[in-house]
């Protein structure tokens, strides 16, 4: 037998000893007993050791955009383009044990996913400005289920995130979406696009003009004045007033309970945006997402609750869901973020012993804090 044989036995032999090694090292991982307490990413928020690593993925870019460059929480994102394809490169420092996870046990994927959504913004931000100053009609934005090619490099390995992932009709939404066809069901389901593109302001507009349809539909935007001998009294005329916008929210929602009095303050704060987005020229920020992810799910409950329809209110409440569910496999865990949160202290959560205690729990965390009102326009 030559040495070339021994050395392609030996090698094919620790190929297989690390198979066995890597086979056994997930069936320990997932074996593990759950801690006592635990939150998302907390082995990586908490890991000391990093390593410094680039981030790579391409988008599909019919228009021409100037190199650009810009930091955010300690990371350096450089976008250049090749021909029609938009590579974005990002050089930061991660989590020793989330670098490991990847490479051995495929695990922690979603997290680099989360890296790269969070600087969707600023680079649409980019392409938007882009679009405006130099008059291109092709310089589009995008959302972060259309990136390809996304890759971890440290020194010399490299390993290929599984992306993009493509999602089947939403069952639940599907089933029922021809028959709860409204105007403002579809308005909702644009803004929801609008976000996933982080385009805010669009978002936002969106989100009123479903407002205002759904507000057309049920009828409170008028008042009718009485007919018959009511009228003759008072010797009026028919006709009928138009409310305003937050008159009709303010006369119709139910104010004394904390559902409906989220709804109308986060409402009268989303249309003031919009207002000052339309006839002002107002810039929302690229750190807005939280404000019009808490935009969606206030629209969401004012039809949900006071639809009056069975059907409308169950197809939105799915579309509600499927967000959600999206907004999880779209990088909403960012751990730069989670670790402002947890880092240092976890913060108290209420305990949720009945219907009441859940519902509080569910409108105080929507509404609008004045932090969330400052981080608009920065």
């Amino acid at each position: 037998m030559s040495f070339s044989d021994v050395d392609a036995e030996l090698t094919e032999a620790r190929r297989r000893l690390f198979a066995i090694l890597l086979r056994r090292l997930r069936q320990l991982h997932w074996s593990q007993q759950p801690p006592a307490s635990f939150y998302i990413g907390q082995p990586y928020v908490e890991d000391k050791d990093t390593v410094e690593c680039m981030i790579g993925a391409n988008f599909i870019f019919p228009g021409v955009v100037p190199p650009f460059e810009f930091w955010k929480n300690g990371a350096r994102i450089i976008g250049t383009q090749h021909q029609n394809v938009l590579v974005v490169r990002i050089y930061r420092r991660i989590s020793r044990k989330l670098w490991d996870d990847l490479k051995y046990l495929k695990q922690g994927e979603r997290f680099i996913v989360a890296y790269l959504a969070s600087y969707m913004p600023r680079i649409n931000r980019t392409l938007i400005d882009n679009r405006y100053d130099q008059g291109h009609l092709l310089s589009r934005t995008f959302a972060i289920f259309e990136a390809t090619k996304i890759c971890v490099i440290v020194h010399s390995e490299l390993v290929w995130i599984n992306w993009p992932i493509a999602f089947a009709a939403f069952p639940p939404s599907a089933a029922i979406a021809s028959k709860a066809d409204a105007l403002f069901a579809r308005d909702l389901i644009d803004a929801m696009g609008s976000y996933f593109r982080g385009e805010f302001d669009d978002c936002i507009r969106r989100l009123i003009t479903s407002t205002e349809n759904f507000i057309e539909t049920k009828g409170w935007n008028v008042r009718t004045i009485p007919n018959g001998w009511m009228r003759n009294l008072l010797c009026l005329k028919p006709r009928r007033d138009w409310f305003s916008f937050r008159q009709s929210l303010k006369r119709n929602l139910k104010r004394t309970t904390i559902s409906g009095e989220v709804i109308y303050e986060n409402m009268r704060v989303i249309y003031s945006t919009r207002n000052k987005i339309v006839h002002a020229g107002f810039r929302m920020s690229t750190s807005s997402a939280l404000f019009c992810s808490k935009a969606i799910g206030t629209v969401y409950y004012l039809i949900y609750r006071y639809s009056g329809n069975r059907t409308i209110s169950r197809y939105v409440y799915t579309l509600h869901m499927q967000f959600k569910l999206q907004c999880d496999a779209f990088g909403e865990y960012d751990l730069d973020q989670i670790k402002k949160l947890f880092g240092t202290s976890r913060p108290e959560t209420p305990v949720i012993d009945s219907n009441e205690a859940l519902e509080r729990a569910m409108f105080s965390s929507l509404r609008y804090t004045e932090r969330d009102k400052h981080s608009i326009s920065h």
